[in-house]
């Protein structure tokens, strides 16, 4: 089952997402659950009352994507979590203990929202990763049952500011509208296997991460177990457990820059996914991705003098090609950024 938060003419809502649109359960339920989170809380019962409401309220194309749970008490993520990942950044170790930090609710947007990039920084960069949704709350949870108390799962973009991630990392991952969750959240029942999901990001049409959630340094068990005993884990919390190789900012200049499929002022696209290897009723995958609007840059033919100034934009050109190193995500004053978390079904 897919369940979502919305919005319509009428209002924010939240349902199921069915292959013949939307079932509006704030419309049906809402006197006994008025939000996801409501519903989450009330556990199976809840569940169980969502799945018996059927035929569709709204197309999907009707309907404007809110975050998956966008009262969530707390969104937690987790960094350096994949060993690829630490092994990119280089003079790192993997971390002794899980890396925790939190995110606030206005930082995080839903499908198909604008992400633009803020005016305090160029250094806008993607990662897409697994997020698990709470469902059954606990304190010191043991990780023999730590499955128990997720209730799904959904694609989670952790957008971030990197040269301000340099500061503190609450600074570069709480940006206003930086980060996206959705379009939904796949219940648990329907994800047998959460280790057997291949995680990958795109960059127009080159996939650029590729990892199995099997390579996770700290285990989804661990992760409930370690964050339980800092603080109580409620109905609809959100924990996104980290991404892998990849990422914007540690790729090669040259990757960065060249857009060879690309006419000049194209529109570069990115794009992340989970799916499970096998298993997965039907085969369908649940994805997510990221698009970007980018004026492309080609690599110069020879290094450029940093002395030489023709332009403020010119100029910055000049001077990033000098150091062989131009600030990711290469981009202009000016630019957007646009995400879109799709699942396919």
């Amino acid at each position: 089952m897919r369940l979502l938060s919305f919005r319509t003419a009428a209002g924010a809502s939240y349902g199921v997402a069915r292959a013949d649109g939307v079932v509006d359960l704030g419309r049906r339920l809402g006197d006994r659950f008025p939000t996801l989170r409501a519903l989450l809380e009330a556990g199976p019962a809840g569940l169980d009352a969502a799945r018996a409401e059927q035929g569709a309220d709204h197309a999907l194309d009707t309907i404007s994507f809110l975050p998956v749970v966008p009262d969530a008490q707390k969104i937690i993520g987790i960094g350096l979590n994949y060993r690829s990942h630490v092994a990119e950044a280089a003079g790192r170790e993997p971390p002794p203990f899980p890396r925790v930090f939190s995110r606030w609710n206005d930082s995080v947007v839903g499908h198909g929202e604008a992400l633009p990039r803020p005016i305090a920084s160029e250094q806008f960069d993607y990662e897409g990763e697994l997020a698990l949704i709470i469902g059954k709350p606990g304190r010191h949870i043991a990780k023999q049952s730590a499955f128990e108390h997720i209730a799904g799962y959904a694609c989670f973009t952790d957008g971030s500011l990197r040269d301000w991630q340099q500061h503190t990392t609450t600074s570069g991952k709480n940006f206003f509208r930086s980060g996206a969750c959705g379009p939904w959240m796949v219940t648990a029942d329907a994800v047998p296997d959460p280790t057997a999901l291949t995680l990958a990001s795109r960059l127009n049409g080159k996939q650029v991460q590729h990892a199995s959630t099997g390579d996770l340094i700290y285990d989804i068990p661990t992760l409930l177990a370690y964050i339980s005993a800092i603080t109580p884990l409620a109905a609809g919390d959100i924990i996104a457990t980290g991404t892998p190789e990849g990422v914007g900012s540690r790729r090669k200049w040259r990757e960065r820059c060249a857009t060879p499929s690309l006419p000049r002022k194209a529109r570069a696209a990115w794009m992340s996914f989970s799916r499970l290897r096998a298993a997965w009723p039907a085969n369908r995958p649940f994805t997510a991705s990221m698009r970007r609007l980018m004026p492309p840059i080609s690599p110069p033919s020879r290094p450029q003098s940093r002395r030489r100034v023709c332009g403020t934009a010119r100029a910055r050109r000049c001077a990033a090609r000098a150091k062989w190193l131009l600030p990711w995500p290469n981009v202009l004053p000016g630019a957007s950024q646009r995400i879109s978390c799709r699942t396919s079904w």
